[in-house]
């Protein structure tokens, strides 16, 4: 593929910025774990940095180990207050913030 899957575009964004706009009205919090080389696009580091963020970024620690390295850096973020997590991976265009609403209710 020659670049990350999430930044590839989708509907005049990336797969990442349609998966975080589909999850933040739905979920929080919201991790990013990422790689640490990974450039991320300027309206992701934004979302992060704002007096309320809408997301937070964590890098994986480890060089490439595979996707659950990832899973275990984003896990070690949440709040120990947080008692559900709910994993994405960035290429998912379909996953929508109804179908994460769907999830949630079940939980309940």
């Amino acid at each position: 593929m020659g670049r990350p899957k999430g930044l590839l575009p989708w509907r005049g964004t990336t797969l990442l910025e349609h998966l975080l706009g589909e999850m933040t009205p739905v979920a929080a919090p919201i991790v990013l774990a990422t790689s640490r080389d990974l450039e991320l696009p300027a309206a992701v580091l934004e979302g992060s940095r704002t007096p309320s963020p809408r997301w937070s970024i964590v890098a994986d620690e480890t060089s490439f180990e595979g996707p659950l390295a990832g899973l275990i850096t984003g896990f070690s973020e949440l709040p120990e207050s947080c008692d559900v997590g709910f994993l994405a991976a960035c290429d998912l265009p379909f996953l929508s913030g109804p179908i994460l609403a769907r999830f949630a209710e079940r939980l309940q």
